[in-house]
């Protein structure tokens, strides 16, 4: 009798069996390669971010005091009717509204008072610490308060004009429409720059210790360190060009474009095109290529964050890419998101 040959081959079975192993192990290697991808991404930015505290703190203490934050070219004070500042809200607290009037976004910027000092013709022009960046164009920044929007950057003169107005008399409760127009006309309380991209090359150098022969800067060697960490980009305009009003440079080709918001890009005013963008002359960048922001508490104790792997500092419009929830509120709507949770915050003190 015959004997029956067992067959060599799979049968379907077997190599769907097989398939279905392969495809769990290979997603088991994949999301292990992005955790470890994103853990080495978070050291990375938490070393450029301790190298960046290092130096600040032996330059504050060499010059007696700690270096004051530069103005968010994006969020600046300086507004024209040609270009115009970004869209902010005030706080719920100062009634929440949306600085969207003409003299809240061409008209003079005014610090140094509250509303209750001025006129309500002027109002709008004050530019208020408690006030929450809300223009949708820079998902990065949407949500934070003006206090916390800052760079270890020179205040340029395409970002930085402002009138810083002394109170009003005891006599007086508020400053009256009249007063404000001579103050506003008195160049002695005008607070402005004429520092163009290359400043921000100036002071970087400077605070990196690669323009000083001061020995601990020496030793620690900060500007090869975030070089070698790929943390610090220079910017020509040559190399590219200037948009959202001639604040912020691209390069503008390639993978520096996109349809929809990625972090580190900005939609200019208008516009349909997102591009990544960059801050004029040199500035410091996270391991996802997204500005680390510099500000001082009010006790002048250094304060650096990196949005994270996010792209976004406070609220994140989720996968629409829009924004459902008001720039002035933490009660989160649709699928936005708090951004605020992945920040990397090396330096914390919020008095």
């Amino acid at each position: 009798m015959p004997t029956r040959q067992t067959p060599l081959a799979f049968t379907l079975v077997e190599t769907l069996v097989v398939l279905v192993i392969i495809a769990a192990l290979a997603g088991m290697l994949m999301a292990g390669a992005q955790g470890l991808f994103a853990s080495t991404q978070k050291v990375r930015t938490e070393t450029i971010i301790e190298t960046m505290r290092q130096a600040i703190e032996i330059t504050a203490t060499e010059r007696g005091g700690p270096i004051v934050p530069g103005e968010h070219p994006l969020a600046g004070s300086f507004g024209s009717d040609h270009q115009p500042r970004a869209l902010f809200q005030r706080s719920q607290d100062q009634g929440g509204q949306l600085l969207n009037s003409t003299s809240a976004l061409t008209a003079p910027a005014i610090r140094g008072l509250q509303p209750s000092q001025v006129a309500a013709a002027y109002q709008d022009q004050l530019l208020l610490d408690s006030d929450h960046f809300a223009d949708p164009g820079v998902p990065a920044l949407y949500g934070l308060r003006r206090e916390r929007i800052g760079l270890l950057a020179a205040n340029l003169a395409a970002s930085s004009h402002y009138h810083l107005l002394p109170p009003p008399p005891h006599s007086a409760q508020h400053h009256s429409a009249q007063t404000m127009e001579q103050l506003l006309s008195d160049d002695r309380f005008v607070v402005s720059s004429s520092d163009g991209p290359e400043a921000n090359v100036a002071l970087l150098s400077f605070v990196l210790g690669s323009t000083s022969a001061r020995t601990e800067l020496s030793k620690m060697d900060a500007r090869s360190h975030l070089d070698d960490l790929e943390a610090l980009v220079i910017t020509s305009e040559d190399m590219g060009s200037m948009i959202w009003h001639d604040r912020v440079w691209t390069s503008g080709q390639g993978d520096q474009t996109a349809n929809r918001w990625r972090p580190g890009f900005c939609q200019p005013p208008g516009g349909t095109t997102w591009y990544r963008y960059r801050i004029p002359g040199l500035a410091v960048y996270d391991a996802w290529g997204t500005e680390i922001l510099y500000t001082l508490s009010r006790r002048n104790v250094v304060r650096l964050v990196s949005a994270g792997p996010s792209g976004a500092f406070s609220h994140h419009p989720g996968d629409s890419g829009l924004f459902n929830t008001p720039a002035n509120s933490r009660d989160f709507s649709g699928d936005d998101w708090d951004a605020s949770q992945d920040n990397i915050v090396l330096v914390t003190d919020d008095g």
